[in-house]
Order: structure tokens, then C-alpha cells, then sequence
């Protein structure tokens, strides 16, 4: 996340349609990151195990991925 301009999260995001990710809100943000830190992290390891990653590299991802999730958790309006 970039950043909130006129009601819309702005993202660093340079993939195929990122007109997608034009209109979202910081509550759309706050909604997804609630359901997402729901995840216990069993099933974070799941999911990476699933997809063939080794612990060390998963561990790192799951890292990133939680402090993100805490990220969009305190975005403010």
C-alpha cells in the first residue's frame, strides 16, 4: 500500500489489471486484513507447503505477509 488519495488505497501494484485495484477503500483494506489474521499459522504453512516452498522461504513470506496484514489493519480513512 502506497498510501490513501480521495477515499481510495493506492497500491504498488504493476501487474494485469490493476484497474481492479483502483477503487478500494481503507474499510475494504481493514475487512480483508480481519479475515486474513484469522489465519492460524498452521494454515499459513499449509498453504506454502502446498505450494512447494521450503520452511525457511515460507517462514519469510508468512513474516511479510502477517506484518502487512497488521499494515492494512491501522489503515486509517
Amino acid at each position: 500500500m502506497k498510501g490513501v488519495d480521495d477515499g481510495d488505497v493506492h497500491f504498488n501494484y504493476h501487474g494485469r489489471h490493476q484497474e481492479l485495484a483502483d477503487h478500494i477503500s481503507p474499510a475494504d483494506v481493514r475487512w480483508m486484513c480481519g479475515l486474513l489474521a484469522q489465519l492460524s499459522n498452521e494454515r499459513w504453512h499449509d498453504a506454502f507447503r502446498a505450494a512447494g516452498y521450503d520452511p525457511k522461504t515460507a517462514n519469510q513470506y508468512i513474516a511479510r505477509i502477517k506484518a502487512k496484514i497488521v499494515e492494512g489493519q491501522a489503515l486509517a480513512d
